[in-house]
This record gives structure tokens, sequence and C-alpha cells, in this order.
């Protein structure tokens, strides 16, 4: 029990300067710049632009990746689903927002969808980032209401993503 306790804590640890979620808005951030001239550069450019598209896309791969292994890190740390306060909110719409508009953008190859999921996302993730005194990002005890894991897992984690999609139709109409 006491080298399980001590795990938890080194991951803590590690989490807290690592920070994952930074660097995941810093590679949302990344691919939205290179999406970006990906759909400036197209007409003129093609190969150019083909080289930014895909550069992009696996920028934003490499979000989705480091929020994995934050999102990783806090569920096993706190032992229960990452939406239980405004902070996790937050972010796992930004982590559903990215993954939405790659999923689509793979379907469609439109290049203006990972481009809104890249902005949008960055958005959250840097709200998240850069307002702690607003968005806590501390790992804190449940409110009673949500202390049912089966309520976290199907309920909120399915109506937190349902903002998700809202976000990147909000992202696609702008």
């Amino acid at each position: 029990n006491q080298i399980v306790a001590a795990r938890l804590i080194e991951r803590e640890l590690w989490f807290n300067e690592y920070n994952p979620f930074r660097k995941a808005w810093l590679a949302s951030l990344l691919g939205a710049l290179l999406l970006a001239g990906s759909v400036l550069t197209a007409g003129r450019w093609r190969m150019t632009g083909r080289v930014l598209y895909g550069a992009g896309l696996l920028a934003g791969v490499g979000s989705l990746a480091c929020a994995v292994v934050g999102f990783y890190c806090r569920v096993t740390i706190s032992g229960r689903p990452p939406v239980s306060n405004m902070y996790e909110s937050l972010i796992w719409v930004a982590f559903m927002t990215a993954a939405f508009g790659l999923g689509l953008e793979l379907v469609y190859r439109r290049g203006a969808i990972a481009l809104a999921a890249a902005l949008v996302s960055t958005l959250g993730l840097v709200l998240a980032d850069q307002l702690p005194l607003t968005f806590a990002p501390s790992i804190q005890p449940l409110q009673a209401v949500l202390r049912s894991n089966y309520w976290l897992i199907i309920h909120v984690l399915t109506i937190v993503s349902s903002y998700a999609a809202f976000a990147l139709a909000w992202g696609l109409g702008n």
C-alpha cells in the first residue's frame, strides 16, 4: 500500500513538473499555425501547402498525445474521470474538440476543419493554463453529487463532450 502511495506521489510530482496540458496547447498552437500556413499556400505553392498540412496534423496528434498523458495522470492520481471541476471540464472540451476536428479532417480533408479545431482547442487549453485563479488546476475532492463514477463517466463525459462538438461548430462558423 505504501509502494502504491509512493508511486502516486511520484506521478503527481512528475505531472506537476512536466505540465502536459501546457505542452498540449503549445503543440496545438503550432498545429494551428502550420494549418493556417497550409490554407494560405494551398493555391500558389501546392507542395509547400501539403507539407504544412501534414506537419499541422502531426502537431495536432502530438497535442492529443500530451493531453492523453495529462488525463492518464489526473485519472490515476484522483481515481475518477477528469470532469469534476471547471478546469477539468475545459481541458476535456478542448481535447474532444481537437479529437473531433482531426477525425472529421481525416474523413473530409478540407483543411479548415483541422484549423478550426486547433484554434478552438488552443483557446481552451490556454485559458485553462493561464487563468489558474479562475480555473484551479489542483486535484480536489469531489462534490457529493459527483461521487458516483457511473455518473461521471456516462453522463458528465457525454455532456461535456457535446460541448466540444458545439465548440468545433462555433469554430467552423467563424
